[in-house]
This record gives structure tokens, C-alpha cells and sequence, in this order.
């Protein structure tokens, strides 16, 4: 297509593929090439910006040895990675299935603090038994919650 026609997409590019898409067509491989490669800048790009946060220590089942760590942002909550062990000996492969949940935060960035309702969750998932003011905040929440879908009722 002529460039500078309203409507005219260049094939090989990002936008290229869109179109495509848009168009119900099968892409072509020009443009899934660019499509993908556009992709793995942005994923690039969001790593950087966001480092991976999940650190989990592992040891082989078999030999017990240290194994090198997994160190990767999980989509969701969940990490899988298949590890080999690091030990000459045994040198097997294995799948780790980790479930990783973020420490709450506050507002202003700030790890949970005692007496909100971020605090009160941080206990529950710790499997700890929330303190009287966490326990006072999670109440309030939820009352306040009720509150609001009664008024919408």
C-alpha cells in the first residue's frame, strides 16, 4: 500500500500486524517478526522498571545440595522453573513450583503497618493471629464495606 493513504499500514511493523488482526487475517511473517520483537522490548522495558521481586532459596531433593536460586517476576502469584542441580554427582533436573505474595504496601509506598487493614491481611497470610488494632481495622473495613453495598441495594 502507498504510505500517506488514510488507512495504509506498513507490513513489517508492529502496527502492521495490528492491522492484520484487526482485519481478521492470518499475519504475515514480517509482521508477527516485528510484532514479537516489539513485544520483547516493552517486556524489556517493564523489567527494568520493575526488577523481579520473587528470591527463593532451593536445595535438590535427592542430594540436598544448594541449588542456584529463582530469581524471575511471577505472573500472577505463582513462579515455576525447572532447576538443575549444581552437584557433579547428581545433576538432576526438577520442577520448583513456588507461590509468591507480595508484602502489602500503604499508600505511600510504605510496608503495612500495625492497625490497618493491609496489617491485618499481612497476619492472615503469615498464619499468625492478627493484633487487637489489626483486628479492629479488618472489622472496620469490613463493616464499612457492608455499609456501602446496603446504601447501593
Amino acid at each position: 500500500m502507498p504510505r500517506g493513504v488514510k488507512g495504509s499500514v506498513q507490513c513489517g511493523t508492529a502496527s502492521g500486524y495490528r492491522s492484520h488482526r484487526n482485519k481478521g487475517e492470518e499475519a504475515c511473517r514480517p509482521c508477527k517478526d516485528a510484532a514479537n520483537a516489539a513485544n520483547k522490548s516493552n517486556r524489556a522495558k517493564q523489567l527494568a522498571a520493575n526488577p523481579p521481586t520473587a528470591s527463593i532459596a532451593i536445595h535438590c531433593p535427592a542430594c540436598g545440595s544448594s541449588v542456584e536460586s529463582v530469581n524471575r517476576r511471577s505472573m500472577g502469584s505463582e513462579v515455576v522453573a525447572l532447576v538443575r542441580c549444581d552437584n557433579r554427582r547428581c545433576s538432576r533436573e526438577f520442577l520448583v513450583r513456588a507461590y509468591v505474595f507480595p508484602a502489602a504496601r500503604d499508600a505511600d509506598g510504605e510496608y503495612s503497618r500495625c492497625g490497618t487493614e493491609a496489617g491485618a491481611q499481612r497476619h492472615y497470610r503469615l498464619g499468625e493471629k492478627p493484633c487487637d488494632v489489626c483486628r479492629m481495622a479488618h472489622v472496620d473495613k469490613a463493616a464499612g464495606r457492608d455499609k456501602r453495598r446496603k446504601a447501593a441495594a
